[in-house]
């Protein structure tokens, strides 16, 4: 067993790579990463191997990587097609090589079940895109595809990939994830790789980058539309309950062509109104020096869904999800709540 991992010097991949080390010591680890900061830490783990590249000009050594490795996670890519299509190929010569299927465990995002409303306003359901989405109900994963942006397209092709018996795939769709987690193997990387652990992930630097664009932070029509959040290490903890899982079916040949349809992981906390979360976030860019306000808040104010900026899509639309497949594994979210992270933010 060897396993390769994508994305380790993200919000969660930088967690997850220091948890997975201290459960599973003698495994063999090898990271695809752009930097170099981080190497000096990766090698005080144990037993890994770094090997540098991107997803612009190395696709096919990540190819290679994953035709050699019998597990594969991916903590990166959820919205690049092109990068997941590299790693099947891989994964697939993986296959023709061994007589096995290796385990990919990908990690995608809950944007996909945004019900894209425009009007800020709260709703339970959306019949016409077929929501909320409920992670065990298989006809829904079954339906997942390009149209269902961001991480759709990327989705698509590992569940195809899986009902046609290429790989034994793993979904794991957190919601907007927040929070620095104090086991990111920045920490271990001296001052090079501080900046690392202090990362503000995906979702958060969207809607701190848009708040700065627009000197202001934006919610949309009363703001009564809902949002949902989640903690970095929550996600990490849900990673490694699947990848538990997914060894041990592995183990016991319990995987099949349809397995893919029941493995589909929604991760998910607390609810949040769209201008409560404005309002967070107001106070957060001051306290983390991107903006100067009025005290210690920048205004937070309500446009339409053509003024809010970037980040509309979310402010403007509800995500509506039933998670319950990751509880089947024993798991619930246990980190800080979004607003207690936020208040504590600062440069």
């Amino acid at each position: 067993m060897s396993v390769l991992l994508v994305g380790a010097s993200g919000q969660v991949g930088g967690a997850f790579l220091t948890v997975f080390r201290q459960a599973y010591p003698s495994v063999p680890l090898t990271l695809f990463l752009r930097t170099h900061a981080l190497d000096n830490g990766i090698a005080s783990l144990g037993n890994t191997t770094v090997v540098h590249g991107d997803f612009e000009n190395d696709l096919s050594v990540l190819e290679k990587l994953a035709s050699e490795h019998s597990i594969v996670i991916d903590a990166a890519a959820s919205r690049f097609l092109d990068v997941n299509e590299a790693i099947l190929r891989g994964v697939e010569a993986y296959k023709e090589k061994n007589g096995r299927n290796a385990i990919y465990i990908h990690l995608s995002g809950a944007g996909n079940f945004i019900d894209r409303a425009k009007d800020g306003v709260f709703k339970e359901t959306n019949k016409a895109l077929d929501l909320p989405f409920i992670d065990t109900n298989p006809e829904q994963v079954k339906k997942i595809d390009a149209s269902m942006p961001p991480n759709g397209a990327a989705d698509e092709v590992i569940i195809r990939a899986a009902e046609d018996g290429k790989v034994n795939a793993y979904i794991l769709c957190p919601v907007g994830i927040y929070g620095a987690s104090e086991n990111h193997i920045g920490l271990l990387a001296g001052a090079e790789g501080a900046p690392f652990a202090k990362t503000l992930g995906v979702w958060v630097g969207w809607m701190v980058g848009n708040i700065v664009d627009k000197g202001y932070s934006p919610y949309i029509g009363p703001g009564t539309s809902e949002f949902v959040s989640i903690h970095v290490d929550d996600v990490v903890d849900a990673m490694m309950k699947v990848y538990a899982r997914a060894t041990q079916d592995s183990e016991q040949q319990k995987y099949g062509k349809g397995s893919v349809l029941n493995e589909f992981y929604l991760l998910a906390d607390k609810r949040w109104p769209n201008k409560q979360i404005a309002e967070l976030f107001a106070e957060a860019v001051v306290r983390l020096g991107k903006l100067k306000g009025d005290g210690e808040r920048v205004e937070a104010r309500s446009v339409t869904f053509e003024e809010a900026g970037t980040t509309a899509g979310y402010l403007g639309g509800n995500t509506l999800i039933e998670p319950k497949n990751a509880k089947k594994l024993g798991w619930k979210p246990r980190g800080p709540g979004l607003a207690e992270t936020l208040k504590t933010m600062k440069a």
